[in-house]
């Protein structure tokens, strides 16, 4: 049974042939054999990961390093990021892409990052604390979720809590939360994320305690 590439090499020469143009057929099958080796000779990429934990990090926007106990920032400046510790599983060859055939470009073809097809894993819930009073609503043992929102790949921002009702997947890079409620009993706050998933595995994390600018 003739394959798909068997067949399109198969027409491009009847054409090519008819045009008189053998040598530029040649020079084209060549740089198809060049792409399809770029793009099938990968090292094995891990299709999964499973989330063995997390870490909470409090940043500045417009600022590539992560706050630490001694830093002051505004409410609307300020964002958490949650970064997934993952075990890699489930190798696999990448496959070639026949759309790829019409690009000799380098970048045209390359191997799936390790990961790339996520995890089967559910986040069932995210409950954020704080170590001290945020206001006279809440407890110093009671949530505050309600206050965060989930910012998306597309800069939208989600409530948290309603974005756990759809029991996302764990992110492959990271979840940035986003606090947008001013704290009124102490501008001081250290936040603790208990982290659990829906088949029962829970992860506890801290961010660095911070002050908010008034």
């Amino acid at each position: 049974m003739k394959t798909d590439l068997f067949i399109i090499l198969e027409f491009v020469y009847i054409v090519f042939n008819k045009l008189n143009m053998k040598k530029v057929f040649w020079i084209f099958a060549v740089s198809i054999a060049l792409n399809i080796y770029s793009c099938c000779n990968c090292d094995e990429v891990k299709k999964y990961f499973d989330v063995n934990g997390f870490s909470a990090k409090g940043y500045k926007m417009g600022q590539t390093g992560s706050l630490d106990s001694t830093a002051k920032v505004n409410l609307e400046e300020y964002y958490i990021d949650l970064t997934f510790n993952k075990t890699y599983y489930s190798e696999c060859k990448q496959q070639f892409d026949f759309s790829n055939l019409f690009f000799t470009n380098a970048y045209a073809c390359k191997c799936a990052i390790d990961g790339s097809y996520g995890s089967s894993e559910k986040i069932d819930s995210i409950q954020i604390f704080s170590s001290y009073l945020f206001d006279s609503s809440i407890g110093i043992n009671e949530s505050i979720s309600k206050y965060f929102t989930v910012v998306t790949n597309v800069g939208s921002q989600v409530n948290l809590i309603e974005y756990m009702q759809s029991k996302p997947n764990p992110s492959l890079f990271y979840l940035r939360l986003k606090l947008n409620a001013k704290p009124t009993s102490s501008l001081k706050h250290q936040f603790t994320i208990v982290y659990k998933q829906t088949n029962g595995e829970t992860y506890i994390d801290k961010t660095p305690l911070i002050e908010f600018i008034e």
